[in-house]
């Protein structure tokens, strides 16, 4: 295994061939276990995780019981056999739950339909009680959504507001010119997915400065991906070290 700026080398935990995968993938995978492919992939769990390895695994084979209400049979695992007394078809357990655990008599009831106001345009509508209480505001579609969040969350009323930097001007170098520049050295690539755009990859500044335009400081984003840098930023600042390394030696 090793690392690269914008991609990571694993060796497939089968074949042992070598991968290269978005290093972002790789911090964040809860596994250290890769495969090259999903024929790899398969191959290995058949051999590894089928029966007693399994993390499923209930005992082995289903057995046929009957239904307690109809006699119909059905089939079941044999730690369900243990485990319940009673055993029911898929129609008489459908009523069974439906008699005892629906509307107010469910463990879940939290208190059916309330009448709410829309907090645009004042129309009624029925919300879940517990919507009421976890939200302050209700709109009835997302047209009224949509006005009041543009009245009532820009600017300084946004709490993602970072006091206007996003309305700074650019350097007067950040041109046309350098952008097809960086969009060149990267081979038109993303350098977060690896997508190939020629017309709409967007220069990012990874430090977030405007100000600064050194060919380290500028990556290429695919508009998707691009998109994704607006939030987490001190994140997305970490996971683009190093680029500039490679960018100023490039």
């Amino acid at each position: 295994m090793g690392f690269s700026v914008r991609r990571v080398h694993v060796n497939c935990f089968l074949c042992e061939k070598v991968k290269n995968i978005k290093k972002s993938e790789y911090l964040s995978s809860k596994s250290e276990v890769f495969f090259c492919d999903k024929e790899c992939k398969g191959q290995w769990q058949s051999e590894n995780v089928k029966g007693k390895n399994h993390p499923l695994w209930r005992g082995g084979r289903s057995i046929k019981v009957a239904c307690c209400v109809c006699g119909k049979s059905k089939m079941i695992f044999p730690s369900q056999k243990k485990a319940y007394k009673e055993h029911r078809c898929n129609e008489c357990a459908s009523e069974f739950y439906k008699d005892r655990y629906s509307g107010n008599k469910s463990p879940r009831w939290k208190g059916g339909e309330v009448a709410v106001k829309c907090a645009y345009c004042g129309k009624p509508k029925t919300v879940i009680a517990a919507l009421r209480v976890k939200y302050n505001k209700h709109f009835c579609n997302s047209n009224c959504q949509g006005a009041w969040m543009s009245e009532n969350r820009k600017g300084e009323k946004n709490s993602r507001w970072l006091g206007g930097t996003s309305f700074a001007p650019y350097g007067p170098e950040f041109n046309e010119l350098l952008k097809n520049k960086i969009r060149e050295r990267d081979g038109y690539k993303c350098c977060l997915c690896g997508g190939v755009d020629n017309v709409a990859l967007s220069v990012h500044h990874i430090d977030y400065n405007k100000e600064n335009n050194n060919g380290a400081n500028l990556i290429s984003l695919c508009v998707s991906c691009h998109s994704k840098t607006n939030v987490n930023r001190e994140y997305w600042q970490a996971c683009f070290t190093g680029v500039e390394e490679v960018a100023a030696n490039g």
